[in-house]
């Protein structure tokens, strides 16, 4: 697997993602010559995005970047998560377009998506849970889910929620259950061709399309 986390920038196209289970998630997907100029990025689950673009603008590489592609989790509220990183990146001098999956006219272009890409709330795990392959044995995991938190005073809110049922499918149906969501995406217990998953790989390929686009891009 040739996709290092964040040792050095090395290719035009940066993708940029919100934690390790991305990061893990996506690696396999991108390590294919169709995606040569692409390198993912994790910008840390829970951290400042302003400030991780701040150092990664200042990273040794970054002017050869073409065209940049943002994927986070929406969390309880996608249209807080939105207006988050379209001022986010309006401030690191980005241009952007006027919605998720269209990429910015800026250099280098820029374009986000937010997961799962047609709910109000969410994360990677709601996204999972749509392309489950054993419908069964979601629905297990659903009814653990529900024997839990009905003994807990707080309940999880649509990500956390989305989390417990996606892990717990994972130690159902994976060949190891101390398996990380990253890790499982090789066991085929995902459908990555489910539009849930699915997206994320249109979402890249539109953003290296981008870089190619550009009229100095390299070869």
């Amino acid at each position: 697997m040739s996709q290092r986390k964040n040792k050095s920038i090395r290719k035009p196209v940066l993708i940029l993602v919100e934690g390790l289970d991305y990061f893990h998630f996506l690696c396999p997907q991108v390590d294919n010559p169709a995606f040569h100029d692409v390198q993912l990025w994790d910008f840390m689950e829970g951290s400042d995005l302003s400030a991780n673009l701040e150092l990664l603008q200042k990273e040794r590489g970054y002017e050869a970047v073409r065209a940049i592609g943002l994927i986070r989790d929406a969390e309880t509220d996608r249209h807080v998560i939105e207006q988050s990183i379209r001022a986010i990146l309006a401030n690191r001098g980005f241009v952007l377009a006027q919605s998720q999956l269209q990429m910015g006219n800026g250099n280098p272009r820029v374009g986000y998506l937010i997961m799962p890409h047609d709910q109000n709330s969410g994360c990677l795990e709601t996204a999972c849970i749509a392309s489950a392959s054993n419908a069964a044995a979601i629905q297990c995991a659903e009814n653990y889910y529900h024997a839990v938190v009905i003994h807990r005073a707080v309940q999880p809110n649509g990500a956390h929620a989305a989390k417990m049922k996606a892990h717990s499918y994972v130690a159902g149906v994976a060949p190891n259950a101390a398996m990380t969501l990253g890790q499982s995406v090789l066991t085929g217990i995902w459908n990555l061709q489910h539009p849930s998953m699915k997206v994320m790989i249109d979402f890249i390929e539109s953003v290296a399309n981008a870089n190619a686009a550009q009229p100095n891009a390299a070869p």
